[in-house]
């Protein structure tokens, strides 16, 4: 039986600090909502928010490229990982507890491969009914882990950032206003706007694609800006597909950061009934 919930307002967890274990943060989390059947363009569409089993195990490829520009000058680090989010508990009022564990991981450093996999931590995501996000890292780097769960936090609410409220047809623009935790990709509170572009299919399924631009401050009288696409599932709600790109903050310098995360095959989940959109 499938569990499901309507998103709730709330606010989001943030924190920051780290290098290795940094690259474990874009650790992507499945939200989904009620599905929706699929309906003409010329018909609004209410997005799936979260509709997930207990004990379904999520499997997320990702790559990371960062031009970090340090005093010692420019550097391009690149990261690469696979890792596993399961759903642990998931309740109708909205609270949700995700546990994410990596299964590889390597970053490079011009021709030098690292492999990081036993810096990175298992983290353990909560989020409450009034989606307040909250964690608890095991192993990892004690330097790093505290970014680590940072990003998670702030990957795990991309559904809370970028879906519309309200249905929506391909075009529609909608304002968006986040606390971003992954400072590479932006400063501590994002505003802009998402646009619902159409459906398109990522690895022959279909998603809605939105499109997605927001900005802030780094910190004072530094701006920061992000922008990216995000292919959600429209029948059951899942991400497939994310990137994004941004300048930020890494290790306490100016950096450019671009993410690709995806979906590498799909669990089987019952059709969910469609919510009706508002009238």
């Amino acid at each position: 039986m499938t569990d499901w919930y309507r998103r709730p307002a709330g606010g989001r967890v943030v924190s920051t600090k780290a290098v290795f274990a940094l690259s474990a943060a874009f650790a992507l989390s499945a939200f989904t909502r009620t599905a929706p059947a699929q309906t003409p363009a010329d018909k609004p569409v209410m997005m799936p928010f979260f509709a997930a089993k207990v004990n379904d195990a999520l499997p997320y490829r990702l790559g990371l490229t960062i031009h970090s520009k340090a005093p010692t000058g420019e550097q391009v680090i690149k990261i690469a990982e696979t890792l596993k989010t399961t759903v642990k508990e998931l309740q109708e009022d909205g609270k949700l507890t995700l546990l994410v564990e990596f299964q590889t991981g390597t970053v490079t450093f011009g021709k030098q491969e690292i492999n990081i996999l036993k810096m990175l931590p298992v983290v353990t995501i909560t989020r409450s009914p009034k989606a307040v996000y909250e964690t608890k890292v095991e192993k990892g780097n004690h330097e790093g882990n505290a970014e680590v769960a940072a990003v998670l936090v702030q990957t795990a609410s991309a559904s809370d950032n970028f879906l519309p409220a309200k249905a929506v047809r391909p075009g529609d623009h909608w304002k968006i206003d986040y606390a971003n935790a992954n400072r590479m990709l932006g400063g501590p509170k994002m505003t802009g706007e998402a646009q619902f572009i159409g459906i398109e299919k990522v690895n022959g399924i279909e998603a809605y694609r939105i499109k997605f631009s927001a900005d802030g401050e780094l910190k004072p009288g530094m701006p920061g800006h992000t922008e990216g696409v995000m292919f959600w599932q429209t029948g059951q709600g899942q991400l497939l597909r994310l990137t994004q790109k941004g300048n930020g903050i890494f290790a306490g310098s100016p950096a450019e950061a671009e993410l690709e995360v995806t979906l590498q095959s799909k669990p089987a989940l019952p059709e969910t009934k469609p919510e009706k959109p508002p009238q």
